[in-house]
């Protein structure tokens, strides 16, 4: 899961700049774009301090 996640988070992170660039920081869909990352940067955190106890 955590490939998969990686590569979905940096997904992510490469449209949110090419949207960022094209139509602004404060644009819906660049913040929409940033707050999917976060939730996916909380998840991997999630996953890896999981998988540290182990």
């Amino acid at each position: 899961m955590t490939n998969a996640l990686l590569t979905r988070m940096e997904q992510i992170r490469q449209d949110m700049i090419q949207c960022a660039s094209e139509k602004g920081l404060s644009d819906e869909s660049t913040i929409r774009l940033s707050e999917e990352l976060d939730q996916l940067i909380n998840q991997y955190y999630k996953e890896f301090k999981n998988n540290t106890k182990k």
